[in-house]
C-alpha cells in the first residue's frame, strides 16, 4: 500500500502532467524541443538541446509527455481493478476464517515435538511434557481461556497467526 507521501507525489505528478504543454516535437534543426503551449496555436521552443544530447535522450525527451500519459493511464486502470477485487478478496478472507478450525490446528501443534521445543526455548514455557501443560502455556501466550476463541475472536486468531509465524521462522533456523 502506498504511503500518504507517495499518494501526494502521485497527485502532484498528475497535476504537472495535466498542466504541462502537449504535442512535443523536435524543431527542424533537431536541436530544439517544441511544444504546443496554448491549444490550437503553433508549437514554440521549450528547450534547446546541446550537441552532447544523443539520439536516445532526444527520443526520451520527445516522447516523455506521451509516455507519462500512457503510464498514468495504466496506473489508473490498475487502481480501478484493485478496487474492484478488494471487496471480493475481503469476502474470501472472511469465508476462509469462517470455515477454518484454528482451535483444531492449535491442538495439533501442541502435539508437535518441534512446537514444544519452540515453546521451551523461545517463549519461556517451564514444562511441555504433556498436552495439558502445552495447552495451558499456549492459552497463556494467546491470552485466551479456550482454544475455541481462535475460531470466534479476531484478536485471538491474529495472536495465533503471530505465534504460528514465529514458530515457522524459528523452525527454519532450528533445522
Amino acid at each position: 500500500m502506498a504511503s500518504k507521501a507517495d499518494a501526494q507525489r502521485l497527485a502532484t505528478i498528475r497535476t504537472r502532467h495535466a498542466e504541462a504543454s502537449t504535442n512535443w516535437q523536435l524543431g527542424s534543426t533537431g536541436t530544439e524541443l517544441l511544444a504546443v503551449i496554448v491549444p490550437n496555436t503553433q508549437p514554440v521552443a521549450v528547450a534547446q538541446l546541446t550537441v552532447e544530447c544523443g539520439y536516445i535522450d532526444r527520443d526520451f525527451l520527445l516522447h516523455a509527455h506521451d509516455d507519462l500519459r500512457f503510464v498514468l493511464g495504466l496506473l489508473q486502470e490498475a487502481f480501478a481493478e484493485i478496487r474492484r477485487w478488494k471487496p471480493r478478496q475481503q469476502q474470501q478472507v472472511e469465508h476462509a476464517h469462517k470455515n477454518a478450525n484454528y482451535a483444531a490446528e492449535c491442538a495439533m501443534r501442541s502435539n508437535d515435538q518441534m512446537f514444544r521445543r519452540f515453546l521451551l526455548e523461545e517463549t519461556g514455557a517451564a514444562d511441555v511434557s504433556d498436552a495439558v501443560r502445552v495447552d495451558s502455556h499456549v492459552r497463556y501466550l494467546l491470552k485466551i481461556d479456550s482454544r475455541n476463541e481462535l475460531n470466534t475472536a479476531a484478536g485471538a486468531r491474529n495472536r495465533w497467526f503471530d505465534l504460528r509465524a514465529e514458530f515457522e521462522a524459528w523452525k527454519r533456523n532450528a533445522e
